[in-house]
């Protein structure tokens, strides 16, 4: 893949990685500050970014998995360097998000059911802005795997064999 997919996959666990430091962050912010003030946990705003950060952590591990070696060993040095990329995960978080989103922006607020504050005119705008980032860590990491060879070494040769 050269020196072009090996900077793409560093660059993408970079800010994959980068995503799960932040959903640390943020987990820790709505777990523990309201603690400190006397107030209990915002758990399900913290719910929110425990989703993201195991989205991200899943794909970090793709990264790893299918990259091109320079990110924890990638392909290069992996059993499973044969093997296509497995795309429902990113599949099921990308829609799972498309539709939190949906639901966040046009029905949660109206329900009373908005995780963080509720706006002045009803809106969940936090939740939908927070549900935004992580539908956009799922279409990245939908992307990072949509840019993997789809076919083993093994059935691209057969192939070429097949067709001589």
């Amino acid at each position: 893949m050269g020196c072009l997919g090996a900077c793409f996959d560093a660059i993408a666990f970079l800010a994959a990685f980068g995503w799960c430091l932040a959903c640390c962050g943020a987990v820790f912010g709505y777990c523990a500050a309201p603690m400190r003030r006397g107030e209990p946990p915002r758990l399900s705003a913290a719910g929110l970014f425990v989703l993201s950060f195991v989205q991200s952590a899943w794909w970090c591990r793709d990264i790893c998995k299918y990259g091109s070696g320079l990110c924890c060993g990638g392909r290069a040095a992996s059993k499973d360097a044969a093997t296509a990329p497995v795309m429902l995960p990113a599949y099921a978080s990308l829609a799972g998000n498309c539709v939190a989103l949906v639901f966040f922006q046009l029905g949660a607020g109206a329900l009373g059911l908005c995780v963080h504050k509720q706006d002045a005119d009803g809106g969940c705008s936090g939740d939908v802005h927070c549900v935004a980032a992580s539908a956009a860590v799922s279409l990245f990491w939908t992307l990072f795997l949509a840019s993997k060879p789809r076919h083993s070494a093994g059935e691209a040769a057969s192939a070429a064999g097949k067709r001589d």
